[in-house]
This record gives structure tokens, sequence and C-alpha cells, in this order.
């Protein structure tokens, strides 16, 4: 296989402009500035930081929603008695799922 000549190479560059790395990550910001409708870039900053922070949140805080084993363990002296069956327990599991969510 023969190697490019230095005008092959030369000819190949100028017919496919490249973009130079700083460029690039601009033109990727642009995209996304327009696909997600911000006007800023230090908006989709703070924004990806709030929701990092919200979702690690709510990672890290899914055990909670095993009510009898993490929930019930740590309750206060009869809390559990009364969480444990019938409507209160309903209602506590379904507070623990909503504020997760929110």
């Amino acid at each position: 296989m023969a190697e490019p000549t230095s005008q092959e190479v030369s000819k190949a560059s100028q017919s496919t402009p490249s973009l130079a790395p700083s460029e690039k990550q601009h033109f990727l910001v642009r995209k996304l500035q327009q696909y997600t409708g911000f006007t800023n870039t230090y908006n989709i900053v703070l924004f990806s930081l709030t929701a990092g922070i919200f979702a690690a949140f709510c990672i890290f805080r899914l055990p909670s929603l095993d009510i009898e084993n993490v929930w019930g363990k740590a309750a206060a002296p009869g809390e559990w008695y009364w969480f444990r069956q019938g409507l209160r327990r309903i209602g506590m599991t379904v507070h623990l799922w909503s504020v997760l969510r929110k």
C-alpha cells in the first residue's frame, strides 16, 4: 500500500474543514442550548448541577423506602407500632415515595 504524498494530504485537509477542539466544544454547547431551550451557557451548568445533586440525593435515599427493615428499625419507640399496618402504613409508604419523587 502506497503512502499518500504531501499534496494528497493537503488536498484532503482542504476538502474537509476540521474544527479546533475549542470550536467543537462551542458547537456542541450551542446545539445543546438550541435543543434544551436555554439562552445562556451558565443556565445549563446551573441546571445540570442542581439536577445532579437532587438525583444523587434520591439515589442515596432509596434504601429508606424499605419501610419494614430500614424505617421501622430507625423509628422511635412506639412509633412503629402505629405505622406497621393498615392505613397508616399505606400513608407512610405513599409519603416516603412522594418525598423522594419531589
